[in-house]
């Protein structure tokens, strides 16, 4: 997969010394399978034990996201893995963010990628990205960048991880609901850096009302020129 972005997760930080001892030492649960209570209304077992980490439950999987040690949050300083529902480590890779799934797909970042997508089997299903969202109704919107921070496109994403992209381009995409994206021309980042280019109403503003749809195979349907929607 081609890293074409060197984002701020990929970046040197905290997260580098604890990435290299996490591969030095990597960290297995100790199985544990205990009965700690049990009555005839309640069970109730100890199944593992990961020291230092935290885990927290993936409602769709049954999975659960660790933040091994080192880790400070799932999108800050990360350094993560998933275990199975038993509590075993489910796969030897460490991330440096970690999403809950969603349609099957969780949002990773992997050391010296950027943002790229793992089926339930961990394996990688997308190119790597700059910027990317959780799946909603299907699909996720992805950005790419070049070496010097200029954005090259915005496409979205199927759950098997394959691009789909935009009949015109776009400076915003909004994630897909009721079947339409919806698109502006310009850029929010605008509001910093220009002021009086944003892409909602404002009686301050010399723009205002720059939003459309698209359906979802990428073709517009109603172009952009409203305040809010």
């Amino acid at each position: 997969m081609a890293n074409i972005f060197e984002s701020p997760e990929t970046r040197p930080s905290l997260t580098s010394e604890a990435h290299r001892k996490n591969v030095d030492n990597p960290v297995k649960p100790i199985m544990l399978n205990e009965v700690v209570y049990d009555d005839d209304k309640l069970l109730i077992k100890k199944f593992c034990f990961w020291e230092k980490c935290s885990l927290w439950p993936d409602e769709e999987t049954g999975y659960f996201k660790v933040f091994l040690p080192g880790s400070i949050a799932s999108n800050f300083h990360c350094i993560g893995t998933y275990a199975f529902p038993d509590g075993s480590r489910a796969t030897d890779a460490i991330f440096h963010f970690i999403s809950d799934f969603r349609y099957g797909v969780a949002k990773t970042v992997i050391p010296g990628q950027g943002y790229s997508y793992i089926d339930t089997d961990f394996e990688q299903i997308s190119d790597s990205y700059s910027e990317a969202t959780d799946f909603y109704n299907g699909y996720a919107i992805v950005t790419s960048h070049n070496k010097k921070n200029k954005r090259l496109r915005i496409a979205f994403l199927d759950t098997s991880g394959k691009e789909h992209f935009f009949e015109k381009e776009y400076a915003e995409v909004n994630v897909n609901s009721e079947g339409l994206f919806k698109v502006s021309t310009i850029y929010f980042g605008d509001f910093v850096d220009r002021p009086g280019t944003f892409a909602y109403h404002s009686d301050h503003m010399d723009v205002a009302g720059n939003w459309g749809f698209t359906d979802s195979t990428g073709k517009e349907v109603i172009a952009p020129q409203y305040i809010c929607l």
